[in-house]
Order: C-alpha cells, then structure tokens, then sequence
C-alpha cells in the first residue's frame, strides 16, 4: 500500500467529496496536514474524521512573514523521517516550507506533486521566473484548468508531467438535488411579475464588481421591465448595493434575499433562474450555478480569471462579456434571454464530464499509483 503525505493550509470543505471516494479506497494511506484555522473566507473542515486509510492527522499551524510569505510547521521534520513514497503538496510558491520540503524529498528519492493554481499568466517576468522555479521542483504539476498547462508547456514544461483536474463541489447531493426539481413544479412567486431572474450569489464586495450587474440591469429594463435580479449573499457592500439599486431599478423588479446556508434552497434560487453573473471574478460560482442547469456569465479577462471560468463554454452554457462593460454585459444579457432556449440538462453536461469528484478521483488514482 503506498504512503502518501498530503500538505494544505487549511483542510477545504469543498474538498470533502474528494476525498471521502479516495479515502474509500484500499490501495494507499495518508498522512494529512492540515491548519484548523478557516484561510481568506475558505471554511476548514473541521475536525477531520478518523478513517482506516488515514494514518496520522496533524495540525499544522500557518506562520505569515510580511502578509506574503508563510512557514508551516512539521513539515520539514515529518519529511526527514517519515517512511513514505509521495508528498503532495498545495502549489504555492509563499509557501517557504514547501520549497525546504521538496528538496528533502528529491535528496531523499521520494516523489512531489503540486496541487494548484500553475501559472496564471498575468505575472511579471521576475514573479514569472520564482514561479516556474518553484514548479520545476515537482515530478508532477496538478491543474485547475487547461489554459495553466498551455502555459506551462509554453514556458518549457513536458505536458507529461502536467495533469488538469478541474475542480468540484458537493456533486453527489447537488446531482440529486437537481433531479428533484427536474421533478417539482415549482409555485413560490419571488418577484411580483413573471421576468426572467438575473442571479447574483456569493460574498457582496467590491471585487465582486455587482455594481456593474446592477447599472446592466438598469440599462434593461430602461424603457419597461425585461428582467428580474436576485442578488443571493451579504458582505460590506450590502447598503451601497441596496442604496444603488434603490435608484436606478424599480422596487419590484430586484430583490436581496440575503445569505443563504441550506443547499435546497440555494439549489431553488439557482435553479429558477435564467442566468448566473458574476462581474467580477467567478470561481466556484461557476460550478454551483452550472450544477442546477444555470448559464453562467463573467469577464472576458482570463488572465485575472479564476480557474472555474474555463467551464464557460461561449454561447452554449453562458457567455463571457468585456470586463467592467455595463452596455456589452446588458446587450448579452439581453441577447441570451431573447434568443437562446436552454436545456438544464445540457447546461450541467461539462459538471458531469469534467467538474466533479470521479473524474479528479480518477486523475489522482492514476498519479499516485504511477506516480
């Protein structure tokens, strides 16, 4: 059975699924590092369940040096004396103990492997020559999107030593959900007349940019009433956001139905609505919208992107639109409500194939056990 260490700064509960199918299996074990601590609005999962393939738990506690760099503890002790076969490590070059750690590995014959992010393409050319440093130190890079890897092979990377493995959510139980209200016809009224929703869901902040989704709303509904906005979440920029709505959108036609915690009910709001923007920078919100059937909308800036933009597929289940332009956003907005009759069923295809649990269980089968 291969040992396997597996290194985080928090322990993600998005990652859960993941790694409930992994730690199913009988065919390695691991040693999880991890900090209870919830990171930059990331929950932790906290505390981790006992599990037979799970052979030591540890805690590790995060270090910051000048808000940039970050030191974990154990790390570098458990490398020099562990037995085991691979290190897996979170693919972030602050990380200081992450590079220590990997040089214990390869004196030492043992295998890494980075998760992350790879390069994302907007970085200066002294940030760009650290990064590709730091990834050289792995046997292999695991990916969030396709576009990291072009990157990389780009910057002199073999693609064989690049793996894309998406990302995902709750599948299992958003598959079901969805299912269900495939099923359910569904009665409760949000708005006071029938349009379609624009949805917004997420932390209300400014780099959410929402003042942009609702300056497009009000650039619709100009000369009568064409759409509805629901704006799903709470953060500093509620009161701005209300007093903004307040003035250039008519009362009846948006509503800020605030945080949401319960799944089914997200899995409602979502699923009833046309379409899913996201100003700003749209990550896992892609994933959750397409996961009910819903289009998704963002930026056209891949650069500053997060990974998850790469599931929009241009013109079949969403559409990218130029970043911070109020009139491009409304024009497609409005085209994509006018012109495009969507299947849900259709619109979730790319969650199925790509952005779930099995498929990445699948990747890092293969990895860990060729690895």
């Amino acid at each position: 059975m291969k040992k396997v260490l597996y290194f985080n700064n928090i322990y993600p509960l998005y990652r859960k699924p993941i790694w409930e199918l992994l730690l199913n299996e009988n065919i390695y074990n691991f040693n999880i590092y991890y900090s209870k601590q919830d990171l930059k609005g990331i929950k932790s999962f906290n505390p981790l369940p006992e599990h037979k393939n799970i052979k030591k738990i540890y805690h590790l506690k995060n270090y910051f040096f000048g808000g940039i760099l970050i030191w974990q503890s154990r790390v570098v002790k458990d490398l020099i004396f562990e037995n085991f076969q691979l290190a897996i490590f979170m693919g972030d070059m602050s990380v200081i103990s992450t590079w220590i750690g990997s040089l214990i590995c390869k004196l030492r014959k043992k295998k890494v492997f980075f998760w992350g992010h790879g390069l994302y393409g907007n970085e200066s050319s002294l940030k760009k020559y650290f990064r590709i440093l730091f990834l050289r130190l792995a046997d292999k890079n695991i990916l969030y999107e396709n576009r990291a890897k072009k990157l990389l092979i780009k910057s002199g990377f073999d693609k064989k030593t690049l793996e894309v493995i998406y990302n995902s959510l709750d599948y299992d139980n958003q598959l079901e959900l969805f299912k269900r209200l495939e099923i359910k016809k569904d009665s409760n009224k949000l708005f006071k007349k029938k349009l379609p929703i624009i949805v917004f869901i997420g932390r209300l902040t400014k780099n959410k940019k929402i003042d942009i989704l609702i300056k497009s709303v009000g650039v619709i509904n100009k000369d009568k009433p064409r759409v509805n906005l629901l704006i799903i979440g709470d953060g500093p920029q509620n009161k701005d956001l209300k007093l903004l709505s307040d003035k250039i959108l008519n009362q009846t036609n948006f509503l800020f139905y605030g945080e949401v915690y319960d799944e089914k009910k997200i899995a409602e709001l979502l699923y009833k609505s046309s379409i899913c923007v996201s100003p700003g920078n749209i990550g896992l919100t892609a994933i959750h919208a397409l996961s009910y059937g819903t289009p998704i909308a963002s930026h056209n800036n891949l650069k500053l992107q997060m990974p998850e933009a790469e599931s929009i597929i241009d013109g079949e289940n969403g559409f990218l639109f130029k970043q911070n332009d109020i009139i491009d956003l409304s024009n497609k907005i409005l085209f994509w409500i006018e012109n495009k009759k969507t299947n849900k069923k259709s619109i979730r295809k790319i969650i199925d194939e790509k952005y779930n649990p099995y498929f990445q269980k699948k990747i890092l089968d293969k990895l860990i056990l060729n690895g």
